[in-house]
């Protein structure tokens, strides 16, 4: 009997190893075939009860659904990576906060960062402190800010997927401006009653999408 189940443990291995090799030979060919045999190698794993190794193939398919902007079906596998894996939490909520905004969902990247905040040492860890900066900036449209705050080292060395998809976020929220009062003193005025033309550039240079 004991046999019979070191057999099974080690075709087990055997399979979960192949998916990952072919896996990531088949990223370069077909991305699709990739998720699909990373979701596999994840389901092969927890029969075996392998939760880092899960958390890894999930980690690989989130990323490939990101690049292909399957952007719900990576929120899917991402806070399922989040939820397996406690270790990688911060990093899952970063991931999460990121995928949200692509989607142009700003409240459901605010409630992930806000749920996180229960999470132990999350809020005076770097990601914490640096996706407050990037959620106030976004929801106060101070585009300048936004840029700055994607311009961090944190985004920059992320994975390729994820750090092109921060360098997308910029352009995305990055014309936004905060509203201001003009300095000259009939500006509020005229451009009040210059109908038409100048409030549609305003609309324009509001727009988050």
């Amino acid at each position: 009997m004991l046999s019979v189940i070191l057999e099974a443990i080690i075709c087990l291995n055997c399979w979960y190893f192949y998916k990952r090799i072919h896996s990531r030979f088949m990223e370069t060919v077909n991305v699709e075939v990739a998720i699909s045999l990373y979701l596999e190698a994840v389901d092969v794993v927890m029969i075996e009860d392998r939760p880092r190794q899960a958390v890894q193939s999930m980690a690989a398919a989130a990323r490939l659904l990101v690049r292909q902007r399957q952007y719900d079906k990576a929120v899917e596998i991402i806070e399922k990576e989040r939820d397996l894996h406690f270790e990688s939490q911060n990093w899952a909520v970063l991931f999460l906060v990121l995928v949200h905004l692509a989607r142009s969902d700003q409240v459901a990247a605010e409630k992930v960062l806000h749920a996180s905040l229960r999470y132990e040492g999350f809020t005076e860890s770097e990601i914490g402190a640096v996706l407050e900066q990037l959620v106030k900036a976004i929801d106060e449209q101070d585009g300048d800010q936004t840029v700055e705050v994607l311009s961090l080292p944190l985004f920059k060395y992320l994975d390729n997927d994820y750090a092109k998809l921060a360098k997308t976020l910029a352009s995305q929220y990055g014309g936004s401006r905060p509203s201001r009062p003009s300095a000259e003193g009939g500006g509020g005025e005229e451009a009040a009653a210059g109908g038409g033309g100048d409030g549609d550039d305003d609309d324009e240079e509001f727009d988050l999408r």
